[in-house]
């Protein structure tokens, strides 16, 4: 995804502070099928600054959400290959 790259994901869902998307994503190939998707993970920080941010790091307390985190997106991935 690019910075300019206004897309959204077409699922989201929570897990204490850990958060998953689902994206839907294009690209060419010679079946003329371009369609796969792919989830991402990321946790909200307050930096020093006092702004909000995502970041792709987890603490140790992030780990048993980011566990269930992957087992949902893998489930959804899952049945959108279907």
């Amino acid at each position: 995804m690019t910075p300019t790259d206004n897309r959204q994901p077409i699922e989201t869902r929570r897990f204490d502070r850990v958060h998953v998307a689902i994206w839907r994503n294009e690209a060419a190939d010679d079946k003329g099928d371009g369609a796969f998707f792919s989830a991402s993970f990321s946790r909200s920080v307050r930096g020093e600054d006092g702004a909000w941010r995502n970041v792709t790091s987890f603490t140790a307390r992030d780990l048993p959400h980011l566990a269930l985190a992957v087992d949902w997106a893998m489930r959804e991935l899952l049945l959108k290959a279907d």
